[in-house]
């Protein structure tokens, strides 16, 4: 049973064994003893008694008496008094230190003070020179001088100052250089200090030999000493929030910390389940080489798993400190390396299996006699027991693989027979390899009455890779024939001389197509798709349209609206006429493109657009008109405007990607454009114009006589007729 004694090593309280005590007791007499003839043996021993609390703390690890084990530890990085030129220490305990010789080559991580004893304000600049190995702070201190001219080197500065510590004694200033501190390094910086001081002292009582010079010293001094205080206080405020606040959040950071990783986790799983279950479909896919694919697949899956392997390294580290081995960190950049390698080699070994391509083709006829033919692509039932779907583009068949790249559009017969070409095409690596590949795709096509039914897959043989094979149809029918689809050919049919695409993208499912001529016809979609609707809106001078329709206003003897569009969007277009002002809007969502609204009036004093696709103008001849034209198509789209007429007195106000393009002539001409609208007024001809707002990048107008606007001399708007340019009086 040993005692124990409480003892005060540095300003560090410690509770220390009875046999560690009398050492250490021992070894700092010694240490004593051997300083005894310097000026600064106290402060020599106060900064080793410093050093060798620090160190305990960090050994005792949660323990709570210092022992002989953590003595030893110590003196190993201190060193003993005889590795400097002491006297040896007459050790009462049998240390395990005895006869070897102190680690004094350690070297410790550097940690970022203030230097004191080479400051002009603070020791910032001095103190990061340090830590950076850089010589002379002077470099230091003229990159913050620059950084005063940014309006942030003071600020950084005053923070530095406020949070970085000063190197008070001298352990300090040595983990402030990288050094360790041992006994003689510590006893070396003491000295030294010293020494500095005692040339400084010289210095001063050389410098200040008048008394008014004193007392600006002293003045300066006291200013100085002032706001380090406050900037000092300051840092220790921050020093004592700044572990409470790590309290607080520690939990929130460990929680985050376990939630992301599970996260990654599931992440690194899900992406090796989807690499196992896609590996059929790879192989397929991949190199015509075994080797090849088996070692593509295998590098995708690291290429992809380590970078989140990594960061799951680095969120643990942050969240729980954990470190991981140098040489573990190398072997994962290397087998990362190695992998991103092997992948890029299958890759491009792949690509090379893509180089070339073979097409063939067949004409098969059939008579058939229905004047209906009913063209359809029906259901399958396939397997997916690979588990990925891909959309069932890539899906199994039996012994097969079954790919969604059928193909077909309709043309039109030359004679009474039904004729049907297909088209089979394929890649290899060289054009026999390629010619190989099509001869084993197949395609299922029959023709049992009217119907010609198509498989919506090709098929190609198990053992075969996948080489882009393709199957495209084109079937020819006779003229005076009508023709009919299911919805699965819609998603697989292609644009013809006979089918636009958007007869194409309606719902074809029950549509009667007939061939006449180098089009079809049919009534139902004609119907459907230009339906029209004329509305009895009275007498109006004053139009107002909203929504992207396309607008056509021209001058007629009686007032007439007709629409004409796909009549689901037709039928919720609504209008209002209040007092001569007809609006025309409508609270569908969806899309207005291809709706057209033609106006017709006597008489238009007012024409107001907002997000129209187009909009015409034509055949006005009268003295005012006001045009107005804001926002953009779509709302990202140009508005496109064209007028024709001839007008004596007209108002122009264009907001937005606007393009108004005029034809005609006039007398006054008063035109804002901002945010980008334009005007091309070449072919439109007038005495005066005012132009007003910014907009005047590629414009033009014709004025024969006065331009009058904000800057005269600005040369953007391209101008026709040499007027003469007078600047508006605000």
């Amino acid at each position: 049973m040993n005692k124990t004694f409480n003892i005060n090593l540095g300003s560090y309280p410690f509770a220390i064994d009875e046999d560690a005590y009398e050492y250490i007791q021992n070894y700092l007499d010694t240490i004593r003893r051997h300083f005894s003839a310097s000026d600064g043996c106290e402060e020599i021993l106060y900064d080793i008694e410093v050093r060798m609390a620090e160190l305990f703390q960090e050994h005792l690890k949660g323990r709570a008496i210092i022992s002989m084990k953590e003595i030893d530890e110590v003196i190993m990085i201190m060193g003993k008094p005889e590795d400097f030129g002491a006297e040896p220490m007459a050790e009462s305990h049998q240390s395990s230190t005895r006869g070897k010789k102190s680690d004094t080559k350690i070297k410790p991580g550097k940690r970022l003070f203030r230097d004191p004893d080479d400051k002009k304000l603070a020791g910032v600049c001095s103190g990061i020179s340090a830590y950076l190995g850089i010589e002379d702070p002077l470099w230091v201190r003229l990159i913050f001088a620059i950084l005063l001219f940014t309006g942030t080197g003071v600020i950084t500065y005053i923070i530095l100052w406020a949070l970085v510590p000063e190197a008070s004694n001298a352990g300090d200033k040595l983990a402030m250089r990288g050094e360790p501190a041992t006994i003689h390094n510590i006893a070396k910086v003491v000295e030294e200090e010293l020494t500095d001081l005692g040339d400084k002292l010289n210095e001063w009582s050389k410098d200040l030999g008048s008394k008014k010079k004193s007392d600006d010293v002293n003045q300066g001094f006291q200013a100085k000493s002032i706001l380090a205080e406050g900037v000092n206080m300051i840092g220790k405020v921050a020093s004592n929030i700044i572990p409470v606040i790590r309290q607080i959040f520690k939990p929130i950071v460990i929680v985050s910390a376990i939630v992301l990783l599970s996260v990654l986790g599931i992440s690194w799983a899900a992406s090796f389940v989807g690499l196992s279950f896609a590996a059929p479909v790879m192989f397929s896919m991949g190199p015509d080489s075994t080797f090849l694919s088996y070692l593509g697949i295998g590098s995708l899956f690291f290429t992809i798993g380590l970078p989140i392997l990594g960061i799951m390294l680095f969120v643990a580290r942050l969240g729980f400190g954990y470190r991981i081995h140098k040489n573990i960190k190398t072997g994962f950049w290397t087998v990362w390396f190695l992998s991103l390698f092997s992948s890029m080699f299958a890759g491009m070994s792949t690509i090379k299996d893509y180089s070339s391509r073979h097409e063939f083709n067949t004409m098969t006829d059939y008579n058939i006699e229905s004047q209906d033919i009913h063209i359809a692509m029906p259901e399958e039932n396939l397997d997916h027991t690979f588990g990925i779907h891909m959309d069932k583009f890539f899906v199994e068949k039996g012994d097969q693989w079954a790919v969604r790249d059928v193909t077909l559009k309709v043309e039109k017969s030359k004679d009474a027979l039904v004729h049907v070409e297909r088209f089979v095409s394929a890649r290899g690596s060289d054009l026999s390899e390629a010619q190989q590949n099509s001869l084993y795709v197949g395609n299922d096509l029959t023709v049992n009455g009217n119907e010609i039914s198509i498989s919506k897959f090709l098929t190609i043989p198990r053992k075969n890779k996948y080489r882009n094979q393709s199957v495209d149809y084109v079937i020819y029918v006779p003229e005076g024939k009508n023709v009919s689809f299911d919805n699965n050919v819609k998603e697989r049919m292609r644009e013809s001389s006979l089918f636009s695409w958007d007869q194409i993208y309606t719902d074809m499912k029950d549509l009667k197509w007939t061939v006449k001529g180098n089009s079809v016809f049919s009534g139902e979609w004609n119907n459907l798709m230009h339906h029209k609707k004329e509305i009895a809106a009275g007498s109006y001078s004053k139009v107002i349209i909203e929504k992207g329709f396309d607008v056509i206003i021209t001058k007629a003897e009686k007032a007439n609206v007709n629409i004409e569009g796909h009549k689901d969007v037709v039928d919720k277009i609504y209008f209002k006429n209040l007092e001569g002002t007809l609006t025309l809007n409508t609270d569908n969502d969806e899309d207005v493109d291809g709706v057209v609204i033609t106006i017709q009036t006597p008489s238009l004093e007012l024409i107001h657009l907002d997000g129209v696709r187009t909009a015409k103008i034509e055949g006005f001849s009268q003295d005012n008109l006001k045009l107005i034209s804001k926002g953009e198509f779509n709302g990202s789209d140009e508005t496109s405007i064209s007028f024709f007429g001839n007008i004596k007195n007209m108002d122009i106000s264009l907001d937005g990607d606007q393009k108004l393009t005029m034809t005609g002539q006039g007398e006054n001409l008063e035109i804002q454009l901002d945010n980008g609208a334009s005007i091309n007024g070449d072919k439109y001809q007038v005495k005066t114009a005012t132009w007003l707002g910014f907009g005047s990048e590629n414009s033009s107008l014709h004025v024969t006589e006065t331009l009058s606007c904000d800057d005269p001399d600005a040369n953007h708007l391209k101008l026709i007729g040499n007027p003469k340019k007078v600047k508006i009086q605000k």
